[in-house]
């Protein structure tokens, strides 16, 4: 029978430590990096373009508040209402507001009080420098430097 050496104990114990220390380590990195991705996802959402409510597939009244962020504080905003049964794109009026962190509100017609009842519209806002008149975009388009939100899709109540 082999005889075991004296510093066996002494790697073994070494060993386990190691293994210790590595998982500590493996869980620190996972933790940091989670609160960093979050602090990331935090960032980019505050230096987007976005509505915020209502929210995607919300019904919504004839006229309705539409709130969102931005981060082109010194832009004008506009929104802009597609009814989905023809396709034709509506610029609200007066132009949205904005406050000094980025949060903005505005108006938003749909339809009107005889027509668009349980239609599907979908609504983006528009930040530009330019001036938008209030008016059915089909015969021109939206300035050059226009930066436009992802749509959401809502349908108004019956």
């Amino acid at each position: 029978m082999r005889r075991k050496a004296p510093w066996d104990k002494h790697l073994k114990n070494f060993a386990n430590i190691a293994n210790i220390f590595t998982f500590i380590i493996t869980l620190s990195i996972f933790f940091i990096g989670y609160i960093f991705v979050d602090d990331i996802r935090k960032d980019i959402k505050k230096n987007l373009l976005i509505i915020t409510q209502p929210r995607d597939h919300d019904l919504v009244d004839n006229n309705e508040v539409i709130r969102g962020s931005t981060p082109y504080l010194r832009k004008v905003h506009y929104l802009v209402v597609t009814p989905l049964a023809t396709g034709d794109d509506w610029v609200q009026y007066p132009a949205v507001t904005i406050d000094n962190t980025g949060v903005w509100a505005g108006q938003a017609v749909f339809g009107s009080s005889a027509v668009g009842n349980g239609q599907d519209f979908l609504v983006r806002v528009v930040a530009t420098s330019s001036k938008i008149n209030p008016s059915n975009l089909a015969e021109r388009s939206l300035p050059m430097d226009a930066i436009s939100s992802a749509p959401i899709k809502v349908t108004r109540k019956k």
